[in-house]
């Protein structure tokens, strides 16, 4: 018997056809190591060869860099920071350890808890480290190493990466700024499409102009003629110098420039002893899904069958599970399972608790699935569903029961009601919401078990009183439709108002679609009451408050909620009082009457942790820390949020609790960790179609205008408009025309400003939110007033006739720089003097900074020593912001104003406004040389 020529190693086979990609790679590379910390991201689908031009770039650079790599997983979503820890675990391993605490610095004690290396000589650290300790380590660490020359770092399979790993470089790259350090990750576009925060970072990279994309296309002909050279070459024995033409068409067709396939279909022309110049494998049909089939007739029956049900699961899983679904010993699995991985039909990877396996490539996965009979397939789903269900993976159950069962089936429909019942008393509303979509498509119309979800899902749920449904309400919206379609004879008037109770709370807040939710909220009241619930119709005449404030009808939605706690406290009703009594505390505050929504955003809180009600709890604290901030009192707001967010983080976001720490950082000037939380906010779950939680966005647009990011500025406010679709929503909604003002004030359209701030500050006034007005009125006098157009009086008038309404002492300051702005006299000036010098003046810093340009600009012709020392301060105070355009604004202004000025903005912007000469003057100054000596 002949012995099949040796196999050859894709290692050894030289890369061909990215000659451009390594050439616009090294020039990179080149840039970042002067001093310029690069990301480098080569993009392409499965087998497309990311990994192969990874590891070349690395190999060509390891004698002029310090190099490291690591690879994330599609488990990599549970470990923190993975890739990072792992690419530098492997590189202090090798170094002493008096070298490891020296490049660890002041991070050693947070570091040793996730370092192994570092925990292996210090042991591990007391307390596990906080997220910010974390970064800054990780910074502090890449930072010493870069010092000692460039640092390259290879991240493979990115797009697995957890999203601390990608708020890692994003971090870094602010961090490490002028670091020799080049990042070179690869990504799968696709992967990438359905994660928000690497579309977030990656964006953000971009618009910051730190990000180069090097995608990788198939190999066109001439490639791929090259690639089968040099395989031949490599194995001698073939008879062969170059590829035959035959088989340079054959691999083209077939492969479609794939250089994973290339390769896979030379080892089988190899093994089987193929004739090069007529190419044909037995086991080989003209399309990949026959070729998997071929492959699998040959497996043992076993392996066989593990391989179909991973082809079903389609996604990772323990293998301990996959042992229940097949009814095999664990050690018969896990030598199939060892037998499918040399095969590299399957990978696994992790261990212990972590350990799982799959289908190694998406389109070998689709092969099989694509193969499996019809009758089989139905079956192995049902197992599956079973299996995941037992597990507790209620979600995943349900995706697998639609796809096993006929319309009506009894024992999915009974599975995936009460999985949904435990779902709700979890509070794992997103999986309530992914097992009440499988049911549409097994539980038909007009059955009556259709109103068993009434007792999967009581009447006060939280997650539909709060409103939680939001981008999927439609899904809830269904399923309400499906059993108002009952007979009437088989919903009893309890189980109606309940479902229009229910429509209500999705198509207000959740679709917009606020007339229907009106009708069918008072629907709710009715019914109730006339089954004799008033305590349940308490609940729906809450949710008229909603949807009244929603309207725009703040002083209705005030009075609506305040009858009912009232009537909740004479009945001793605390889940009403409760609801009630944060609702009118909400309207209150954004009417202005802030202590008197403070006290009862207090009560409030206090009846939901008598009664247990942790989710209520932290929603009154995020609330109340909301209307804080606009009250002055943002820094106590802050604190308050953020307890709420270390001692319950999920409730506390799903209560908007990272977009209410954005907007008090932005009010107290802190810009980069405002977007930082709205990001985070993106991460855990999208934001399209969140009407509650869009505002955030275009906060974050707001904020992107302020340093000078227009695209991504004006990118993120379409996304924002986008999910309001032009309907009123509370205040939230009139986020989107004040930012649009704002960025068309900056692009220099001021009429337009005008008009859009005009349109937002109306909205406002119409619907009673005069404490958010007050923010868009100081804006629109700052156009006025700086283009003369008509109309700054009056904005100055209107502020200061809120700001003798309301509670609050921000509105003193933004009174005040309104009337500067409009009539900038002796007697404004000093008010907006004594506002600044007050408490909020000295903490609202961006608001701080737009006062100071007031006055330095009104007494730049009368006062030129004053105009300076305000507008440098001014400068300074944006700068530290972060607040980009704002600064360089004040900076034109003091440069116009002669040399103390040019002297002032010098001193503003720093060693960047100096020439490479005067900066040498300074270092040599600064280490005691004379002006002799210097020159």
């Amino acid at each position: 018997m002949a012995v099949p020529p040796r196999r050859f190693r894709s290692a050894d086979i030289e890369l061909v056809g990215r000659a451009p990609e390594l050439q616009a790679l090294d020039e990179e590379l080149d840039h970042a190591f002067t001093g310029h910390f690069r990301v480098l991201v080569i993009e392409g689908g499965a087998g497309i060869g990311k990994t192969r031009l990874l590891n070349e770039v690395i190999a060509a650079r390891r004698r002029r860099a310090l190099c490291m790599s690591a690879r994330s997983y599609r488990l990599g979503a549970t470990s923190s920071f993975g890739p990072w820890l792992e690419a530098l675990d492997r590189q202090l391993r090798s170094r002493s350890p008096a070298e490891v605490r020296r490049l660890c610095g002041s991070s050693v004690p947070d570091s040793s808890g996730v370092l192994e290396v570092l925990g292996a000589i210090d042991g591990p650290a007391r307390t596990q480290p906080g997220r910010s300790e974390l970064l800054e380590g990780i910074a502090e660490l890449f930072s010493n190493l870069s010092s000692e020359g460039p640092v390259l770092v290879g991240m493979d399979d990115m797009h697995w990466a957890d999203a601390s790993s990608w708020e890692a470089l994003r971090y870094l790259a602010r961090r490490l700024s002028d670091r020799p350090v080049a990042v070179v990750a690869t990504t799968r576009p696709g992967e990438i499409r359905h994660r928000p925060i690497c579309s977030e970072v990656l964006v953000g990279l971009h618009d910051d102009d730190l990000l180069t994309r090097v995608p990788l296309a198939p190999l066109p002909k001439e490639a791929i003629a090259e690639l089968a050279n040099a395989i031949v070459r490599d194995v001698p024995s073939l008879g062969h110098t170059t590829a035959p033409s035959a088989l340079v068409g054959w691999l083209e067709r077939r492969s479609l420039g794939y250089p994973l396939f290339v390769l896979s279909l030379m080892r089988g022309l190899i093994d089987e002893g193929a004739d090069l110049a007529d190419p044909r494998l037995e086991r080989l049909p003209g399309t990949l899904r026959e070729r998997v089939m071929l492959d699998l007739e040959a497996l043992d029956p076993s392996d066989r069958e593990v391989l179909e049900l991973l082809a079903v699961v389609d996604q990772r899983i323990d293998p301990a599970l996959v042992a229940r679904m097949t009814g095999m010993p664990v050690v018969e699995l896990d030598a199939s399972l060892r037998r499918l991985c040399r095969s590299m039909l399957v990978i696994e990877e992790g261990t212990g608790a972590d350990l799982a396996c799959e289908i190694a490539h998406p389109l070998v996965r689709d092969a099989i699935y694509t193969g499996i009979g019809g009758t089989r397939r139905r079956e192995l789903h049902r197992v599956v569903a079973r299996t995941f269900l037992a597990s507790g993976q209620r979600g995943a159950a349900a995706a697998h029961y639609a796809r096993s069962s006929e319309r009506g089936d009894p024992e999915a429909v009974d599975a995936l009601l009460e999985a949904m019942a435990r779902a709700n008393e979890g509070g794992l509303y997103r999986e309530a919401l992914v097992i009440l979509d499988a049911l549409h498509e097994i539980l038909p119309r007009g059955d009556i078990r259709w109103l068993r979800l009434l007792e999967a899902v009581p009447w006060r749920a939280e997650w539909v009183i709060g409103h939680l449904a939001e981008g999927e309400a439609g899904i809830a919206i269904a399923a309400m439709r499906r059993i108002e379609e009952l007979s009437d004879g088989s919903v009893d008037v309890l189980d109606r108002a309940t479902v229009k109770l229910h429509l209500a709370a999705y198509l207000s807040i959740g679709e917009g679609r606020l007339d229907e939710a009106d009708a069918a909220c008072r629907q709710a009241v009715a019914l109730f009451e006339a089954a004799g619930r008033p305590e349940r119709a308490s609940l729906a005449r809450n949710e008229l408050a909603w949807i009244a404030g929603c309207n725009g009808d703040l002083p209705q939605m005030v009075k609506i909620a305040t009858e009912v706690y009232e009537r909740a406290m004479a009945t001793g009703d605390r889940t009403a009082a409760i609801q009630a009594s944060g609702s009118g505390a909400y309207a209150l505050g954004i009417t202005g009457r802030f202590g008197e929504a403070d006290r009862r955003f207090a009560r409030s809180i206090d009846l939901a942790e008598e009664v247990g009600n942790g989710y209520r709890a932290s929603w009154g604290r995020v609330q109340r820390a909301f209307i804080l901030g606009l009250a002055g009192r943002a820094e106590e707001g802050l604190a308050l949020v953020e307890g709420a967010l270390d001692t319950d983080h999920e409730g506390a976001a799903d209560a908007l609790g990272l977009e209410v720490a954005a907007h008090n950082l932005w009010l107290l000037g802190r810009l980069a960790d405002a977007v930082d939380r709205i990001q985070e906010s993106a991460s855990r779950r999208a934001v399209r179609g969140s009407r509650r939680r869009a505002w955030g966005v275009a906060l974050a647009a707001r904020i992107h205008g302020e340093q000078v990011r227009p695209r991504r500025a004006w990118r993120e406010l379409s996304q924002a408009d986008e999910a309001y679709e032009g309907r009123e929503i509370l205040a939230w909604s009139s986020w989107c025309p004040w930012t649009r003002g704002f960025l068309e004030f900056q692009a220099g359209e001021s009429p337009k400003a005008v008009d859009t701030l005009g349109e937002a500050a109306q909205r406002l006034q119409d619907s009673g939110a005069v404490a958010c007005e007050a923010l868009v009125l100081v804006d629109l006098a700052e156009v006025l007033a700086e283009t003369g157009l008509p109309g700054c009086r009056e904005a100055a008038d209107r502020l200061g006739d809120i700001a003798s309404r309301v509670d609050g002492l921000l509105h003193l300051l933004l009174a005040a720089i309104g009337a500067a702005l409009a009539t900038p006299r002796r007697d404004t000036l000093e008010r907006l003097e004594e506002a600044l010098g007050s408490t909020v003046g000295g903490v609202y810093r961006m608001y701080r900074g737009v006062g100071l340009a007031v006055l330095g600009r009104a007494r730049r012709d009368l006062d030129r020593e004053a105009a300076v020392a305000h507008l440098q301060e001014a400068a300074t105070t944006f700068d530290r912001c972060g607040a980009v355009w704002r600064r360089d604004r004040v900076v034109a202004d003091l440069e116009a104003l002669g040399s103390r000025g040019r002297r002032a903005a010098a001193a503003v912007r720093g060693e960047e406004a100096l020439t490479r000469r005067e900066r040498e003057v300074a270092r040599l100054a600064a280490r005691g040389y004379t002006a002799r000596e210097i020159a």
